[in-house]
């Protein structure tokens, strides 16, 4: 499996609705967006108990522990890698939205396939595992670590 390069997503902001919620932190994008052809990329505190469909253990590729590693220097945040446990999932959704992927408490990462390799994707939820959570992406890390998808 190899890395996908970085890719940038359309910069587009959260709906005061979905920045209001409180919930799991999560790439969404909406759903009926989707059904148009068009994906739009937010990051949300969004404010219900997504479903997650089919999801089975992996072990992380190696090159998981260098992106750890670039996301706990951006940060300035120590944290151990080996404390996460790591999912993949067929699909994340929930209230019209759908998920790339999804950290809960207390280190668990759940990434729908095709986007385990997308470093971006992969970085954010490692970040929220550092930041034990921040639901509202209230951090200066997310801009100093490139990974705000808002």
């Amino acid at each position: 499996m190899e890395p996908r390069s970085r890719t940038s997503l359309p910069s587009r902001g959260v709906s005061s609705r979905r920045a209001a919620l409180a919930g799991a932190p999560f790439l969404a994008l909406r759903a009926s967006a989707a059904a148009a052809g068009v994906l739009l990329a937010a990051c949300g505190s969004l404010g219900f108990e997504a479903g997650v469909d089919d999801r089975e253990p992996f072990d992380p590729p190696p090159f998981y522990a260098t992106w750890w590693d670039a996301t706990r220097t951006c940060s300035g945040i120590d944290g151990a890698f080996g404390r996460i446990t790591w999912f993949l999932a067929s699909a994340i959704t929930g209230d019209g939205l759908v998920a790339r992927a999804r950290w809960t408490p207390p280190h668990e990462i759940v990434i729908v396939r095709g986007y385990e390799t997308d470093e971006r994707t992969v970085r954010h939820e490692m970040l929220h595992d550092l930041l034990t959570g921040d639901r509202g992406h209230a951090s200066p890390s997310w801009d100093g670590c490139d990974l705000r998808f808002e």
